[in-house]
């Protein structure tokens, strides 16, 4: 009884393994890899959709020391589906970009801080381009944003 069951579990499998082989012929790699280009552009839409600019300018003013300005922000969805922040801003001095910074990661909803150039300007300020990974709901999860010193 015992080969029996064994003979009919073996000509299962090779029934199954050979359907395996023909669904895998059947797959058009073209086909597979535009639609799999298509579920891309899905998961960034709904990224940006997810984005939004009242939140990150809510976070930004309870961050921002008085001596900071932004002057720009340009976000991208990387290919993780993270959001990442270029962000301009001119300041007084160099201690001040920094407050901002660790301001930034207290508050829980960015991470990966980096200033990617910063230098004098000629009229006395000092200039940098940050850039930084969003994650607002990381903030929700440990209690929102930081105080401005």
């Amino acid at each position: 009884m015992l080969a029996t069951q064994a003979s009919t579990d073996e000509a299962r499998a090779a029934d199954l393994r050979r359907q395996a082989t023909r669904l895998r012929a059947a797959v058009d790699p073209k086909q597979l890899e535009f639609r799999a280009g298509e579920a891309r552009l899905a998961n960034e839409l709904i990224d940006r959709r997810t984005f939004s600019w009242t939140d990150l300018f809510n976070r930004f003013e309870t961050t921002l020391p008085d001596e900071v300005r932004i002057t720009s922000v340009r976000p991208h969805v990387d290919k993780d589906h993270r959001i990442v922040l270029r962000i301009h801003v001119i300041a007084r001095g160099a201690e001040d970009v920094n407050q901002f910074l660790e301001n930034l990661e207290k508050s829980g909803a960015f991470e990966r801080l980096l200033s990617n150039e910063d230098h004098p300007t000629d009229k006395g300020e000092f200039e940098a381009e940050l850039e930084t990974v969003y994650q607002p709901s990381r903030a929700a999860a440990t209690g929102g944003a930081a105080e401005q010193p």
